[in-house]
């Protein structure tokens, strides 16, 4: 299985979540706002990238404990060069509750291959309905050691 697949396998366990919790209403953005920050904009691999989710919203967020994508910039457009969990690992099952104003803490790896460049992380189960940009860190650059 692809990293692709598998991402979109663990996209759609996360939409399935939020219909089992409840949360199956139409998603407005102001209501479901996040902000998604990586603690550097430089990175030596190997590294672990703390990301923060912060609840921007006006209401909870019901999430889990998966759904990290480390994406990297290429000519036209981001792939996905890695997911959090890895293939093959759990996840936990947990359900997260973040109220607005708090904030979700997740780390990500940076394997010691991994290639210079501009990458950014996706958070997929928060709102995974919202558009990529909505849940995405801003970009930071891993350089070469």
């Amino acid at each position: 299985m692809s990293i692709i697949e598998y991402s979109s396998m663990r996209l759609y366990a996360a939409s399935l979540l939020f219909l089992l919790a409840g949360c199956n209403d139409p998603v407005r953005t102001e209501e479901n706002a996040a902000e998604v920050r990586v603690d550097s904009t430089v990175y030596h691999a190997p590294a672990a990238v703390r990301v923060r989710a912060r609840n921007t919203g006006t209401v909870t967020w019901t999430t889990g404990m998966c759904g990290l994508r480390l994406q990297r910039q290429a000519a036209t457009n981001w792939q996905t060069v890695a997911v959090s969990p890895a293939p093959g690992e759990g996840c936990d099952l947990a359900v997260l509750y973040v109220e607005p104003g708090g904030v979700l803490t997740r780390w990500i790896n940076l394997s010691p291959g991994t290639v210079p460049g501009a990458y950014r992380v996706i958070v997929d189960d928060i709102h995974p309905e919202l558009p990529e940009a909505a849940r995405s860190s801003q970009t930071f650059q891993v350089a070469a050691q």
